[in-house]
């Protein structure tokens, strides 16, 4: 009798260590498909956010329009800076403006949204910046209305070949009856951009 109750209590731990291995291989196994699985969507998120960043920094608009003054055609693309800026009782977002009307006939400005530090006739300084290189103070001409900041026709081809090999440009001013502020552009994908308006106004 007790050789008999051994042998019972014995198949019964055999039953309950091949019920407790079997869970355990379940639960291994289970472990392995929820890895995978995880592992398939962290992928799946990873494509996604790869595939949505290059059109998140790409912010460049462009722009066909007439001009007011001879009804010629004008092309434009527009950058907004990263931030915006802090001026006297107000806060904007700067654009960087880079437009053609025709041939060699190129302009290159910043609206600031604001008006700067007032300066003997329509000159401002600004100081410029193409990321890490050593920063340079110019004059750039303020429009009348005193929104808009405008490089020197002579230097505005080559400001945009500048864009060409940089990733951020930085144009600093002073509003008026404030602190100088920096306006940041992160100028990714303007090659792309400028070969679209370059073709139209035909700038070799």
């Amino acid at each position: 009798m007790s050789n008999v109750g051994n042998v019972h209590s014995a198949a019964a731990t055999h039953t309950r260590s091949g019920i407790t291995i079997n869970s355990c291989c379940w639960m291994v196994n289970r472990n392995s498909e929820m890895r995978w699985l995880a592992a398939a969507l962290l992928g799946v998120c990873l494509a996604s956010v790869l595939w949505v960043l290059p059109l998140a920094r790409e912010q460049w608009t462009r722009q066909d329009i007439r001009s007011a003054a001879d009804g010629s055609k004008v092309v434009q693309i527009t950058l907004k800076a990263d931030a915006p800026v802090q001026g006297w009782l107000t806060k904007r977002t700067p654009v960087l403006v880079i437009r053609c009307s025709g041939p060699r006939l190129l302009r290159f400005s910043v609206i600031t949204g604001m008006d700067t530090i007032v300066e003997p006739g329509d000159r401002r300084s600004v100081r410029l910046q193409f990321d890490d290189e050593p920063p340079a103070i110019v004059e750039w001409n303020q429009a009348q209305n005193h929104q808009e900041l405008t490089a020197p026709a002579p230097d505005a081809a080559a400001l945009v070949r500048r864009l060409f090999r940089a990733r951020q440009f930085m144009v600093a001013f002073v509003p008026f009856h404030a602190d100088p502020v920096v306006a940041t552009f992160t100028v990714e994908g303007f090659p792309a951009r400028w070969e679209t308006i370059r073709s139209t106004c035909g700038i070799p």
